[in-house]
C-alpha cells in the first residue's frame, strides 16, 4: 500500500515523538526524585545491588528509594519500545512496509526478553 501523503514519515513524527519526549521525562524526574530520597534517607552502602523486577515493584509500595530509581530505569527502557509500538499502530493504517518493520523490532526485543529470561 503507498502512502497517503507526500511524507508519511514527516507527518507522523510529532505523534510518534510525544512518548519518547514524556518517557524520558518521567523517567528523568523519577531517577532524581529517587537519588535524592535515597541520598537524603541513607546513603548506599553497595552500590552494586541489583534488583529483580520483582524487588523493584516491592520497594517501589514500600516507598524505597532504590525502587523509585528501579522504576525510572524500567521507563527508560521502555520508552523506546512504547515508541515503536505507536509508530507500528500509525503506519498500519498509512504504510505497510514501515508497520511492518515495526512490527519486526518489537519482534525481536520480545524474543530477546523472553531468551533472556528462559537461560
Amino acid at each position: 500500500m503507498a502512502p497517503d501523503g507526500p511524507d508519511v514519515a514527516a507527518e507522523s513524527e510529532p505523534m510518534i515523538r510525544k512518548p519518547l519526549f514524556f518517557g524520558i521525562v518521567g523517567a528523568t524526574a523519577l531517577f532524581v526524585f529517587g537519588l535524592v530520597y535515597l541520598f537524603a534517607t541513607a546513603p548506599p552502602t553497595d552500590a552494586a545491588t541489583s534488583y529483580s523486577l520483582e524487588e523493584i515493584i516491592q520497594s517501589i509500595g514500600s516507598l524505597d528509594a532504590a525502587g523509585v530509581i528501579g522504576l525510572g530505569i524500567i521507563i527508560v527502557i521502555a520508552t523506546p519500545i512504547a515508541r515503536t509500538i505507536v509508530a507500528m499502530a500509525y503506519f498500519s493504517r498509512r504504510d505497510r512496509t514501515l508497520a511492518l518493520l515495526s512490527l519486526t523490532s518489537i519482534a525481536l526485543i520480545v524474543a530477546g526478553f523472553l531468551i533472556s529470561i528462559l537461560r
